[in-house]
């Protein structure tokens, strides 16, 4: 199956900046084809069905995490969406760590990225590490 985008990145809009910058560096450095909600979702139209439509166009989600303990923007219908998505259709799911994370639910995580390993950015968004291993993780190989 052919996919037109190399990852889904799936944030709180409080950390729309952090994650647009990510974008941008895995878009214009390594020419990865990312789909970022601001930049190709259609704004007024029904989220849930926009996100399960791009969903299906991506071999990888990445999921920012900050200061949510649990994270209320991930509402219950986007975690079904990816749950099914990954026991049906083997979306891989990256979890993120950003700067001032909640350490608690890196330990805590919901229960479909339990066992994942996480990208930690904790250092700040420029570490070259966390990005590398980002690449990587979205590309499918270890770094």
């Amino acid at each position: 199956m052919a996919f037109d985008y190399d990852a889904f990145l799936c944030y709180n809009p409080d950390d729309g900046d952090v994650v647009k910058a990510i974008a941008s560096r895995l878009t214009h450095e390594e020419q990865l084809r990312v789909l970022l909600d601001s930049w190709h979702l259609t704004p007024a139209e029904p989220w849930q069905a926009e996100i399960e439509h791009a969903l299906d166009r991506c071999t990888t989600c990445v999921i920012f995490f900050k200061l949510h303990n649990p994270p209320d923007w991930l509402h219950p219908q986007l975690q079904a969406a990816l749950e099914l998505r990954v026991t049906k259709h083997g979306l891989r799911i990256i979890p993120v760590q950003l700067p001032d994370a909640d350490e608690p639910l890196k330990r805590n995580p919901p229960h479909f990225l339990q066992n994942i390993a996480w990208i930690d950015y904790t250092d700040g968004i420029n570490d070259q590490q966390a990005f590398e291993a980002l690449l990587a993780s979205i590309c499918g190989y270890h770094p």
